[in-house]
Formats: C-alpha cells, sequence, structure tokens
C-alpha cells in the first residue's frame, strides 16, 4: 500500500468517529514484527454513548478539556495496537487531520512511532508545536501528505 491508501483508511476511519463535535481519524502502520495497519476515530471507548448534547460544542479553544469523554484517534490506535499486539516501535502514523495535541503527540514519541504524516500542518496548541519541532530535530520524521506525489507512488 502506498501513502494515499493510508490517508484514505485515515479519512474512513474519520468516517467512523462517534464525537458530536468534531470527526478526526488516523492509521497506524506497522513496520515491525506482527505488519498491518489499525485505525482510530476519536470518541467515547466502547462501548460508552455518545455526548448527547456535546458538553464542548461551543468551546473553540481546546478548553474545557476535562467535560469531554472522548479518546482522540492518535490514542485509540495506539491503545488499539496494544490490545492486539502490534509493535508501534518505527510505526507511522497517518492522520487524517493537522499535527496531533501534545498528549498525543507525546504518547507516540514514546510508543516509538517514527513517522508522522498530516493531511495539512495545523496546531491544536502551541506546546504541540515545539514537541514536533524537537523530535523532529531528535530523528523523528514529520511530512504533509502530498496528494500530487501520492499519485507518482509515493
Amino acid at each position: 500500500m502506498e501513502d494515499r491508501d493510508y490517508m484514505h483508511l485515515a479519512r474512513l476511519a474519520r468516517d467512523e468517529s462517534t464525537c458530536s463535535k468534531k470527526q478526526l481519524g488516523c492509521a497506524l502502520v506497522f513496520t515491525r514484527g506482527r505488519k498491518g495497519h489499525l485505525t482510530g476515530f476519536n470518541g467515547p471507548p466502547h462501548p460508552l454513548e455518545r455526548c448527547a448534547p456535546c458538553p464542548r460544542l461551543e468551546s473553540h479553544d481546546g478548553t474545557e478539556l476535562e467535560k469531554c469523554r472522548a479518546v482522540h484517534a492518535e490514542r485509540h490506535v495506539l491503545l488499539l495496537a496494544a490490545k492486539f499486539g502490534f509493535c508501534t516501535k518505527d510505526a507511522v502514523l497517518y492522520s487524517y487531520m493537522g499535527v496531533p495535541c501534545k498528549d498525543c503527540m507525546l504518547e507516540l514519541i514514546q510508543a516509538g512511532v517514527a513517522e508522522i504524516v498530516c493531511l495539512r500542518e495545523t496546531y491544536y496548541d502551541e506546546l504541540s508545536r515545539i514537541i514536533l519541532r524537537e523530535w523532529v530535530a531528535r530523528g523523528g520524521k514529520f511530512r504533509v501528505y502530498d496528494p500530487e506525489g501520492a499519485q507518482n507512488g509515493k
């Protein structure tokens, strides 16, 4: 599979989101041990029901997160990897969104993810920008998905 295929899987995961506020999705591709991929989306963990109404619907600045019961897409896919026995070291995350928030960035780095490919370079918070820059300076890989390059076999 190629970049466009994994980004397509991340988009399909987004469509599965059970969050009332925002739909996000990602795909994590495993390169060590058991090969394959898993997808994750944001929303309350199964079997919990979605929030109705969303307690953060009017929040647009990342505040009031303590009211949110959704698991972020990146955390969701890391937890699925643990649940099903996939090795996250050197994995590649395809994010059908911008750069992960600072908490998810830290978890992805700690899990050994080697590369993050985002749909666009937008930031949820300033700390995620700082963490991403430091991680890249220390060997992590980051790039924005280029559909033109993907059409040429990248």
